[in-house]
């Protein structure tokens, strides 16, 4: 082999120990953060969002299996709980006129810097219930897709048939004429 060619190849050695270096670098550096970033997604969050999740207000169903659905029966019992936490996927209008009982407002369209300390309280709860109007609203399968993928959240889940289930059970609610 030509002097030139031992320099190609110890140079494409030289390179490829650096990219090595430069991978298990990051793999200890990301092991050694307080809230290391996972390996691979687990198989019920997907990487990007399906269309039905991205039309909030659609009228394509949610698929149960997709979203983590909780249903009617189960939030009701965690109604109430310290470690529980509601979260109204609808705009701030329609929330204003009636919601769960204890419920907070958190539209999928208005997460970012100024949403931090909700999603900060979201964080301190074990687990988190999020609904919108109706089975057929996407709001909520969208905005729990988003608390589980961007905020790491593994315990989110969206309720079955939305408020309109919940009303028909009469299960609490507040509505304008509810509160002071």
């Amino acid at each position: 082999m030509s002097f030139e060619g031992r320099a190609v190849v110890s140079h494409l050695v030289a390179a490829t120990l650096i990219v090595v270096a430069g991978v298990l670098l990051g793999l200890a550096v990301n092991q050694l953060r307080r809230s290391p970033l996972p390996w691979w997604a687990p198989k019920q969050v997907e990487l990007s969002a399906p269309s039905q999740y991205l039309a909030c207000g659609s009228d394509n169903e949610v698929k149960p299996e997709a979203s983590g659905t909780i249903s009617q029966s189960r939030a009701r019992a965690l109604l109430g709980s310290n470690d529980t936490i509601f979260v109204d996927a609808r705009m701030p209008n329609k929330f204003a006129s009636s919601h769960i009982r204890g419920a907070i407002n958190l539209p999928e369209e208005r997460i970012g810097v100024e949403s931090q300390k909700t999603i900060e309280k979201l964080l301190r709860y074990r687990t988190v219930v999020v609904y919108c109007d109706s089975k057929a609203c996407a709001c909520s399968a969208q905005l729990a897709w988003i608390l589980r993928t961007r905020y790491q959240m593994q315990n989110v889940h969206v309720l079955e048939r939305g408020l309109g289930g919940w009303i028909r059970n009469q299960y609490p609610i507040d509505t304008l004429a509810s509160q002071p």
